[in-house]
């Protein structure tokens, strides 16, 4: 969880990659945790990256060409 609040807190900055690369550490941590899926979702739609090319970068450039 701790990297979750330091990822919040780097989001509220405008600190998003630094956001991002925690809430990735948060989620290894502890895959159940929703929130921290939640808050990288949120994370990705102000960096405005497709939540799915994120996921799935090889699906998104398949549907690309």
């Amino acid at each position: 969880m701790a990297h979750s609040n330091l990822a919040s807190v780097f989001q509220q900055q405008g600190k998003l990659h630094e956001a991002l690369m925690h809430y990735k550490q948060a989620i290894a941590i502890s895959p159940n945790f929703a929130d921290a899926y939640s808050n990288m979702g949120n994370t990705l739609k102000e960096m405005q990256v497709s939540v799915s090319a994120a996921y799935f970068p090889s699906v998104f450039l398949l549907s690309i060409t």
